[in-house]
This record gives C-alpha cells, sequence and structure tokens, in this order.
C-alpha cells in the first residue's frame, strides 16, 4: 500500500467514526494496556500498549465528546457521545495507562473482580495455564459433570452457561492440586488488583463492579449471583473516596452470559443498568429484562497512524 492509499484508508476510517458519531455514540472496552505483555498473558490477552491507546483515545477526543460511562449512560441524548471503560483490573491499568487519561485529561472506569483483592487466581487464566502445558486431555479425563459443547474446544466450553462456573473453577483446582501446580500458578498469574491501594481516589478515574470472580452469571443460581455481585459492592463500598459507577459490568458480555436473575440481582444490589461487550456501537436504547443495557467495543492493537482503525477493528 502506497502513501496516498493508506492516507485514504485513513481517511475513510476517520468517517466512519464521524457517521457513528452522528447516529450514536461509543463507549470503549479495554483489558491490558501494558507496552510489553507479560508472557503468561501474551497468548490469550486483549492488550493495546500506551502509545496504542493515547493514539487512539486521541482520535475519539477529535470526534466525540469524552465523558464518564455513567454520564453516558445517564445521557437523555447519547449522539456524539463516547465514553472508556476497562473490565478487569489490570494494574498496568493504573501503572501504564493513567499517566496517557491524565496527559489527555480523559475519564475512565474500572470494573474490578473483587476476588483478586483475596489473592484469588482469575480463573480463566488456569484454563490458559492448564492448555498452555498441553494438560487438557488430562484434565478433561478426569473433570466430572462439565459438558463439552460447541465445538469442542476447552477454553469455550469452560465458560459455556450450562457448565455452572463454580462447579467448573472446582474441578481446575482439584486438578491443579493433584498435578502440584497450584503454586507455579499462583506466582505466575498475580497481575490483577491485589490490595485496596490500587483504588484510589482520583478525579479521571471511577471504579464499578464487574463481579467477584468473573463467573458466567447466567450459569449460577440467583442466590449464587447476589453473593457474586454483593462481594465487589461491599469491597468498594469499604474505600472512602473513590468515584463509583452505577452500572454493573457482566463478565464476559455476550447475551448468552446473563438473565433475568442477573438484572434483578444488579437491581437489589442498587445498580441502574448493565454493560455488555458485544462489539457494538450505541445507535439505540436497549432494556434487558427491566435493566438498560449498553454494548461496548474492544479497540484493537494499531500501527502507528491508524488510531482509528484500531478502534473500528472492536466493531462486530
Amino acid at each position: 500500500m502506497d502513501e496516498t492509499d493508506q492516507h485514504n484508508g485513513r481517511a475513510e476510517d476517520f468517517e466512519r467514526l464521524r457517521a457513528i458519531s452522528r447516529k450514536g455514540g461509543l463507549i470503549l472496552l479495554y483489558h491490558g494496556v501494558w507496552a510489553e505483555p507479560p508472557s503468561a498473558l501474551a497468548g490469550g490477552l486483549h492488550n493495546v500498549s500506551p502509545e496504542q491507546l493515547a493514539e487512539q483515545l486521541e482520535v475519539i477526543k477529535q470526534i466525540f465528546t469524552i465523558v464518564t460511562v455513567d454520564e453516558f449512560a445517564q445521557a437523555k441524548n447519547r449522539t456524539g457521545l463516547a465514553a472508556v471503560s476497562f473490565d478487569d483490573g489490570y494494574q498496568c491499568v493504573i501503572d501504564e495507562g493513567l499517566p496517557v487519561f491524565e496527559s489527555l485529561e480523559i475519564p475512565f472506569t474500572v470494573y474490578v473482580n473483587g476476588s483478586s483483592f483475596a489473592g484469588q487466581t482469575f480463573w480463566r487464566d488456569k484454563v490458559r495455564f492448564i492448555a498452555d502445558r498441553n494438560l487438557t486431555g488430562e484434565f478433561e479425563a478426569q473433570m466430572n459433570d462439565i459438558r463439552v459443547t460447541g465445538k469442542g474446544r476447552f477454553y469455550r466450553y469452560t465458560k459455556d452457561p450450562v457448565n455452572n462456573s463454580r462447579h467448573v473453577v472446582d474441578e481446575l483446582d482439584r486438578f491443579l492440586q493433584q498435578q502440584n501446580l497450584a503454586d507455579e500458578l499462583r506466582l505466575e498469574h498475580q497481575y490483577c488488583f491485589d490490595a485496596p491501594g490500587w483504588l484510589i481516589s482520583h478525579p479521571l478515574v471511577t471504579f464499578g463492579n464487574h463481579s467477584q470472580s468473573h463467573y458466567v452469571m447466567a450459569s449460577l443460581s440467583e442466590t449464587e449471583q447476589r453473593e457474586e455481585i454483593l462481594g465487589t459492592a461491599t469491597l468498594l463500598d469499604s474505600v472512602a473516596g473513590l468515584n463509583r459507577s452505577t452500572l454493573f459490568s457482566i463478565p464476559f458480555g455476550e447475551s448468552r452470559d446473563y438473565n433475568a436473575e442477573t438484572a434483578v440481582a444488579a437491581r437489589d444490589c442498587g445498580y441502574t443498568g448493565m454493560l455488555l461487550s458485544r462489539g457494538r456501537a450505541h445507535t439505540e436504547d436497549l432494556e434487558k429484562f427491566g435493566l438498560p443495557v449498553f454494548d461496548r467495543l474492544m479497540p484493537r492493537e494499531s500501527a502507528p497512524g491508524t488510531g482509528a482503525r484500531g478502534i473500528l477493528g472492536g466493531l462486530r
């Protein structure tokens, strides 16, 4: 591609974003923002570097009015608005991402899982750990009451709502203990917020609830879902001076990952809406099970000068 084609491609990307801004708004969803992701996560992590993040946010700032996620949700007219969110609470969001937001004076919201503050390893990292060590076959030979669905991919069926996430994690932990790998896993996968000190009081930073353990909510009973939401709500309540989001971020964020019981539990815990992760712009107001829901898209890695394309790469 020559320079003229590159320029035309960038112009087309900008115009596509401008067209979205005329029809609705955007909530961006990021996860990791490492300059160099840890090798243990590099194969399965949604990550953009701080430089890529800065360029993408500069693009958004040119086209949209950037507000907090909650201001986006509360706006009567969301046309031309954008907001920025992170899920899971990786430490790099504060260490490497916050300086980017400070330099651009852009607010963002981090939706955290309370279990990491108790020293627990994210259970999807346990799945990756077993797969990376070619132990999937051994695990499957020993697992009890876990249905293999779809195309039988270990990473996929373990988060299928037909399999209760708590039970899946119990089986993962049992296997890791039998293989004497639990300590190795714990040492290798400690990248999320692990102490209240990460929950900083800062004018640009808001914190929200992404459940206690990032389980598939629809796989749990209503009581279990309520416990998942209350666990992190209680943690956030214990830290004074935080900017707090009143939206609940659905783990995994697809339509199948939550149900009516999720909405009931979230509403009863004081939440006013739910965030999804279906790779869509917000072009119409949606309500599911009596609560408003808001779609998000995950920008992808982008080469220098292609920030708009990285953003659009998150659309499905």
